[in-house]
Protein backbone atom coordinates (compact mmCIF):
# COMPACT_ATOMS: atom_id res chain seq x y z
CA UNK A 1 0.00 0.00 0.00
CA UNK A 2 1.06 2.85 -1.07
CA UNK A 3 2.62 5.64 1.62
CA UNK A 4 0.76 9.10 2.22
CA UNK A 5 4.00 10.81 0.45
CA UNK A 6 4.22 8.25 -1.90
CA UNK A 7 0.45 9.27 -3.37
CA UNK A 8 1.33 13.07 -2.97
CA UNK A 9 4.18 12.74 -4.79
CA UNK A 10 2.22 10.69 -7.63
CA UNK A 11 -0.14 13.75 -7.18
CA UNK A 12 2.26 16.42 -7.71
CA UNK A 13 3.85 14.39 -11.13
CA UNK A 14 0.30 14.19 -12.74
CA UNK A 15 -0.31 17.85 -11.71
CA UNK A 16 3.13 18.82 -13.60
CA UNK A 17 2.24 16.31 -16.74
CA UNK A 18 -0.72 19.04 -17.13
CA UNK A 19 1.57 21.51 -16.53
CA UNK A 20 -0.07 23.12 -13.78
CA UNK A 21 2.55 22.96 -11.20
CA UNK A 22 6.10 23.39 -11.74
CA UNK A 23 9.43 22.94 -9.60
CA UNK A 24 10.35 26.37 -8.65
CA UNK A 25 13.46 25.31 -6.30
CA UNK A 26 15.48 22.90 -4.00
CA UNK A 27 15.87 23.25 0.09
CA UNK A 28 19.14 23.07 1.55
CA UNK A 29 18.05 19.20 2.41
CA UNK A 30 17.00 18.33 -0.68
CA UNK A 31 13.44 18.39 -0.56
CA UNK A 32 12.32 19.74 -4.22
CA UNK A 33 9.91 23.22 -3.65
CA UNK A 34 6.70 23.41 -6.30
CA UNK A 35 4.72 26.64 -7.44
CA UNK A 36 1.35 26.76 -9.15
CA UNK A 37 2.00 27.61 -12.81
CA UNK A 38 -0.45 30.28 -14.57
CA UNK A 39 -2.03 27.84 -16.30
CA UNK A 40 -2.89 26.15 -12.45
CA UNK A 41 -4.11 29.56 -11.31
CA UNK A 42 -6.72 29.75 -14.24
CA UNK A 43 -7.91 26.16 -14.24
CA UNK A 44 -8.51 26.87 -9.88
CA UNK A 45 -10.52 29.42 -10.91
CA UNK A 46 -12.43 28.26 -13.48
CA UNK A 47 -12.93 25.57 -10.59
CA UNK A 48 -13.92 28.06 -8.34
CA UNK A 49 -16.65 29.86 -10.92
CA UNK A 50 -17.77 26.20 -11.83
CA UNK A 51 -18.43 25.16 -8.27
CA UNK A 52 -20.13 28.79 -7.17
CA UNK A 53 -22.27 28.41 -10.27
CA UNK A 54 -23.38 24.55 -9.28
CA UNK A 55 -24.31 24.98 -5.68
CA UNK A 56 -26.55 28.42 -6.83
CA UNK A 57 -28.43 26.15 -9.43
CA UNK A 58 -28.43 23.65 -6.66
CA UNK A 59 -29.92 26.42 -3.65
CA UNK A 60 -32.57 27.39 -6.58
CA UNK A 61 -33.67 23.92 -7.47
CA UNK A 62 -34.00 23.26 -3.94
CA UNK A 63 -36.12 27.00 -3.49
CA UNK A 64 -38.11 26.02 -6.09
CA UNK A 65 -38.78 22.28 -4.90
CA UNK A 66 -39.58 23.47 -1.51
CA UNK A 67 -42.25 25.79 -3.68
CA UNK A 68 -43.72 22.93 -4.92
CA UNK A 69 -44.26 20.49 -1.95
Amino acid sequence: MPSRGDELQEALNELIKLGWVEVVGITDDGNWLYGVTNKGLEIAKLNHAFVQTFERIVTEANKEQGEEQ
